[in-house]
């Protein structure tokens, strides 16, 4: 399956780890629409093919750098159920609206 995902370039420049890049270009191919990904760590690090403690420590990382914001879930007992993920939106590129993008010439 192919994906086209337009993203602003600048955020590339930042000290990003390599696991926390391809982790953020992951969760933003999968909450395009959104910008919140509310999949498990389980299902990211299967993707990714890595331990879910990377994919944790990869999701601090992104959170300390302020590239994604976490809001915990929790059931009236206290559990933690699954948490969203909110992707900054600067992130993401600026695209044409359909009129736009219909008229355009390439």
């Amino acid at each position: 399956m192919s994906y086209f995902l337009k993203v602003d370039i600048d955020f590339i420049t930042c000290d990003l780890k390599d696991s926390e890049f391809r982790l953020l270009l992951l969760m933003m191919i999968r909450s395009f629409r959104t910008h919140i990904y509310w999949g498990s760590k389980q299902d990211l690090a299967k993707q990714m093919n890595v331990t879910v403690r990377t994919i944790e420590r990869c999701l601090n990382g992104l959170e300390e750098k302020g590239m994604i914001t976490k809001e915990k879930k929790e059931t009236k007992t206290g559990k933690t159920k699954r948490n969203k993920y909110i992707i900054k939106d600067e992130l993401y590129g600026n695209f044409p609206s359909e009129k736009e993008a219909k008229s355009a010439v390439f």
